[in-house]
């Protein structure tokens, strides 16, 4: 993947790079015969990373239901431009409807449950009431007693009536305590059982989590759908980005800020002008590729996403270089002149030329190898 700027590639006009981008690949075309002689041209030279891209919308996402279930109504189309929280489509879940059957079982049971304890609380108050009374006769009856006055059976019986009492108030304590724990834990659980069947149902609607547009939805009513497989996609058709796999020999001469020229299949023998706006630091185990983003510069006209696009990255741009086609140079840096064979400095390339540092003027004539026979 180390392509350069394609031959009949076009690209803007009016920037000074793309001026020099220009200037570079219009060099004149030398003669393809061995035996042609040419001089080396002072001109621009361009270097760049080629990559493959598609297009995708910002903020775009894949559309995935909460729970599963089968679609019962479904309230938009593909195309559609949707507010944040838009409802898309709703399912019809038997669990979720369950579990707001318990919310509400529990709920009520909690209920009870309070109303239980007030009335223990109630009894209480009156038990406690009557132990006092019982209190009061039962050692009244007592000093009675200690004087010779009255009987013993009567004392006795004063005494039976504040021991009842007295064990009254500590049952109804006993009860009291229990079914204060018994609350707490049944309206913890009514609450949870509430919360979560609140979700569930919530989850029962599909909605956008997003101001954008519906680019697919690939669910019907009667449909059964799951976590597992996207009903579509959703994403900001205002703007997009430009997702470029990078080769990773090429990922260490790309940062943010560099041009790029985007050539898209939708917009034949037309370039647009974009700037490289992230690199994602983690490489591609499978494509052994790095993902690069970029936005336009120069907006085309209509985007869709998943478009593809063959992007050149400007790593390199040198105004003024002298340079001979790459043909012309040989493996051990030699080209060939009237005076025989003369290594050469060789600087910056790309497909089609390279700069030659020492060695050559553009006075001196230069001859392409010949091919060996085989």
């Amino acid at each position: 993947m180390k392509k350069q700027f394609r031959s009949g590639a076009h690209f803007p006009t009016t920037p000074l790079v793309m001026a020099l981008i220009l200037g570079s690949s219009l060099i004149s075309s030398c003669n393809k015969k061995s035996e042609a002689w040419i001089h080396p041209k002072q001109d621009s030279l361009v270097v760049s990373v080629y990559a493959n891209a598609t297009l995708e919308a910002v903020d775009q996402y894949q559309l995935f239901p909460a729970i599963s279930g089968r679609v019962v109504e479904v309230f938009a189309k593909e195309g559609d431009v949707l507010q944040m929280g838009s409802p898309i489509l709703r399912i019809d879940n038997q669990v979720a409807a369950n579990l707001a059957s318990t919310a509400i079982e529990g709920a009520k049971v909690a209920k009870e449950n309070e109303n239980q304890l007030k009335e223990l609380e109630w009894q209480l108050n009156v038990v406690k009431d009557q132990f006092k009374l019982d209190s009061l006769n039962y050692y009244r009856q007592k000093r009675l007693w200690e004087q010779q006055i009255g009987t013993l059976n009567q004392l006795e019986q004063r005494k039976l009536a504040w021991e009842a009492s007295s064990n009254s108030v500590k049952t109804l304590k006993n009860k009291i305590q229990i079914a204060k724990k018994q609350l707490k834990f049944n309206s913890l659980q009514a609450s949870n059982s509430s919360t979560n069947s609140n979700k569930q149902l919530s989850d029962l609607t599909v909605s956008s989590a997003i101001h954008g547009t519906l680019f697919s939805l690939n669910a019907h009513v009667g449909d059964w759908i799951s976590q597992q497989k996207p009903l579509g996609v959703i994403g900001n058709s205002s703007s997009y980005l430009i997702k470029m796999n990078v080769d990773e020999v090429d990922i260490a001469k790309i940062q943010p800020g560099q041009t790029a020229i985007v050539s898209l299949d939708a917009y034949a023998n037309k370039s647009f002008k974009a700037k490289v706006t992230r690199v994602i630091p983690i490489m591609d185990a499978k494509s052994q590729s790095f993902t690069v983003e970029a936005a336009f510069e120069e907006v085309p006209e209509k985007l869709f996403p998943g478009l593809t696009a063959e992007v050149n990255i400007i790593t390199q741009v040198k105004p003024q270089a002298l340079l001979i086609p790459i043909a012309y140079l040989s493996k051990d840096n030699q080209v060939i002149t009237h005076d025989g064979n003369v290594t050469v400095t060789p600087g910056l390339r790309n497909l089609e030329w390279v700069e030659i540092l020492k060695g050559l003027d553009a006075k001196t004539e230069i001859q392409a190898p010949v091919a060996k026979k085989k």
